[in-house]
């Protein structure tokens, strides 16, 4: 029996094991989603090439390509002249070896030839390196401006902005992300003495004998063995973002409690949050101990 010719996007598979069927692809921002449509799995060559149409149009409706305008005005990480798409390359040499620049306006890719571009150079030597770089910028704005927004059709490209690579999904296995990604972030922050934290580690094993959460009586070490030994959260019970400079934290205003506790504190208010944690535990710990005395005196009689 021949298998039916698949669309473009979807290719067919032959082997002389199971593993017959169609395979799409789809790459709306360079980032390749695949899945198989086995012939064993759906029954027939031809529900398994009509499961492969519908997964691929569903990744199409859910990751729609960019236009040709938005994808020409992408930010490129390895943009330093201030303008996308408008760059200095050497572009010849001088008989006595020294080399001349250009300024290039770039912007989409040639229909059919993904590995081209569009593009104008404006000589340094001709024009001087300001003016070359003014005609670079106003040449590319101005072919942009005349570019049809629609790609053609069979053309192939692939977009690789990472904002768009990290909304990327694949729209049939779920979710996923892409991360890893190195970032330098600057921000203000209030300081901390690791000291202090340790100190009320060392105060609170001398006085209870060991490590366990003061709201919850959770102890990691209890429950993880050596893995759990020296972990616990110190919690501020005057909010950092609340303390003046040069604040001088005394061990009665820190609390040691568990990562769960100190995740729910946190979320929201944090003052309420742990006066309703309190409450929370303390009527939990009656219940139990009330439980506790019932089957003890039902016990006895």
């Amino acid at each position: 029996m021949t298998a039916p010719d698949p669309p473009p996007g979807i290719q067919r598979l032959d082997y002389d094991t199971s593993a017959n069927g169609y395979i799409a692809r789809y790459a709306p921002y360079g980032v390749s989603f695949r899945k198989l449509f086995s012939d064993s799995v759906y029954g027939s060559p031809e529900a398994a090439l009509a499961a492969a149409i519908e997964w691929r149009a569903r990744a199409v409706m859910l990751f729609p390509h960019r236009d040709r305008r938005e994808w020409a005005n992408l930010e490129r990480k390895n943009n330093s002249s201030g303008h996308v798409g408008v760059f200095r390359v050497k572009t010849d040499t001088r008989v006595d070896g020294t080399p001349t620049y250009s300024w290039v306006a770039s912007w989409c890719p040639v229909p059919g030839q993904p590995n081209k571009r569009r593009h104008k150079t404006f000589s340094i030597p001709k024009y001087g390196d300001e003016v070359a770089f003014r005609l670079a910028v106003e040449a590319r704005e101005k072919a942009i401006a005349n570019l049809d927004a629609k790609w053609p059709v069979g053309s192939l490209h692939r977009i690789r902005d990472s904002e768009s690579r990290r909304r990327a999904l694949d729209a049939e296995e779920g979710p996923t992300a892409l991360e890893g990604a190195i970032k330098l972030r600057l921000h203000e922050t209030r300081e901390r003495d690791p000291s202090i934290r340790q100190q009320k580690i060392d105060d609170f094993i001398s006085k209870y004998g060991s490590l366990y959460c003061e709201i919850c009586t959770f102890s990691f070490h209890a429950t993880y063995g050596i893995l759990g030994e020296g972990l616990i959260e110190v919690h501020h019970l005057l909010p950092l973002a609340e303390m003046n400079e040069n604040h001088l934290t005394r061990l009665e205003e820190l609390m040691c409690i568990c990562s769960n506790c100190h995740r729910a504190i946190h979320n929201g208010d944090p003052t309420e949050n742990l006066d309703s944690l309190r409450f929370i535990f303390d009527a939990k710990m009656r219940a139990d101990n009330n439980a506790i005395h019932r089957s003890r005196g039902s016990a006895v009689s």
